[in-house]
C-alpha cells in the first residue's frame, strides 16, 4: 500500500467503536507516518488517534466503559466525550497533526437571519486548540449544551450538520463509515476497497443511546474484522501469518475489555467475521422490536421529553429508554 494516502471518517457518536476497530487494523498493519485523516463529529476523534498514536484498544475501551454511565443518563453521551477527549490526548499532540489533521465543525455565522456554514480546521498552534476543537465537533445541540461552543470567537456545534462525511467526492481516500448506508452515498458500493462499512444495518439511534458494552465491543471487533478482509487481497495467505487453531467464543470477545484481547485472539478475530456478524443481527434485532410499535413510540416520546425538559427528575424514563437496548443477560 502507498504509505501517501487519505483517510476520512464520517460522524458516528457512540457508534465510533466501529471506526476504532478499523483504526486498530490501520494501527498494526500500515505505515501511518504520511497519512493525512479528515473527520466529522466523533470520526474526528477516531481520525486523531491515527495521528496522534494514542491505541485504539485504549479509545475503544474507554467508550465501551463510559457506556455504564450512559445507563442513567443518555444526555452524558457529549460530556463524557469532551472528559475523555481532555483526558486522553497526549501532551503536545499539535505539533504532530498539524496539516495532516482536518477536523470539521459547523459555524454559526448570524442567527437573523440564521446562517451555517461547513469549516474545516487544520491548524492548531498548541494542545488547547486541538483539544477545544474536538469538543467543538462533538457538540450536538441540547444534548452538548443549548449555547455554541465558542472557539476563539467563533460560535461552533457538531460538523454534521454541514458535512456528514469529509471528502466525499474523493475517490482515492479511505472512507470509513459505521453505515451500510452511509449518508453520503459511500457505503452504496460494498466492493470498493476503499471504503470500509458495516455489511449489517446498524441501528442510527445507537449513535446516541448506545447498546450495552458487550454490544460495543462486537461492533469494535466487527470493524476490525472488515477492515482486514476489506485491504488482504484474496491471495492472502491467512494460514500463514494468521494462527488458525486458536478457537474464538463471542462471549470472550464481547465480555473481554478491548485493551486485554490477548495477540493470538486478536490475529485470529478476522476469521470470526461472519460470526460476529450473525451474533450482531441478533442483538439488532432484538432492539428494533423494542423500539417499534407503541412501546417504540414511547420511548421516543420519552427522549423528546428529556430533551426539551433536561433539568427534570426523569429517572424514570431514562430507565425506560435504556431498557430498549439489548441485554445478554
Amino acid at each position: 500500500m502507498n504509505d501517501e494516502f487519505l483517510m476520512s471518517f464520517n460522524a458516528s457518536g457512540w457508534l465510533c467503536v466501529f471506526q476504532l476497530g478499523v483504526v486498530l487494523f490501520f494501527q498494526d498493519n500500515v505505515n501511518l507516518d504520511n497519512v493525512e485523516v479528515y473527520g466529522t463529529s466523533a470520526g474526528a476523534v477516531a481520525a486523531t488517534t491515527i495521528i496522534v498514536n494514542l491505541p485504539s484498544e485504549l479509545a475503544g475501551e474507554e467508550m465501551c466503559s463510559k457506556e455504564l454511565q450512559a445507563r442513567k443518563d443518555f444526555k452524558l453521551m457529549v460530556p463524557l466525550m469532551k472528559e475523555a477527549i481532555n483526558r486522553l490526548t497526549p501532551s503536545n499532540s499539535y505539533k504532530v497533526v498539524n496539516k495532516r489533521l482536518n477536523i470539521y465543525c459547523t459555524e454559526i455565522i448570524s442567527f437573523f437571519p440564521f446562517k451555517i456554514k461547513n469549516v474545516n480546521f487544520c491548524n492548531f498552534n498548541n494542545n488547547r486548540d486541538l483539544i477545544d476543537l474536538l469538543c467543538a465537533t462533538s457538540h450536538i445541540p441540547v444534548i452538548g449544551g443549548y449555547f455554541p461552543y465558542i472557539f476563539k470567537g467563533r460560535r461552533l456545534y457538531d460538523g454534521l450538520f454541514t458535512e456528514t462525511h469529509p471528502l466525499k467526492e474523493n475517490k482515492e481516500c479511505f472512507k470509513i463509515t459505521w453505515s451500510s448506508e452511509c449518508y453520503c452515498g459511500c457505503s452504496n458500493n460494498n466492493d470498493n476497497s476503499r471504503v470500509i462499512a458495516p455489511k449489517i444495518k446498524i441501528p442510527l439511534w445507537w449513535c446516541f443511546i448506545p447498546p450495552d458494552n458487550t454490544t460495543l465491543r462486537l461492533i469494535y471487533w466487527y470493524g476490525y474484522c472488515r477492515a482486514r478482509n476489506k485491504i488482504c487481497n484474496t491471495n492472502f495467505q491467512k494460514n500463514v501469518i494468521i494462527n488458525t487453531n486458536v478457537i474464538i467464543d463471542n462471549s470472550v470477545i464481547s465480555r473481554t475489555p478491548i485493551n486485554l484481547i490477548s495477540n493470538n485472539i486478536k490475529n485470529s478475530i478476522y476469521l470470526y467475521e461472519t460470526i460476529i456478524e450473525n451474533e450482531l443481527k441478533k442483538r439488532i434485532e432484538i432492539a428494533e422490536l423494542k423500539w417499534s410499535g407503541i412501546s417504540g413510540i414511547l420511548r421516543w416520546v420519552s427522549i423528546i421529553f428529556c430533551l426539551v425538559i433536561p433539568y427534570s427528575p426523569l429517572v424514570w424514563l431514562q430507565s425506560y429508554i435504556i431498557n430498549g437496548r439489548y441485554n445478554p443477560d
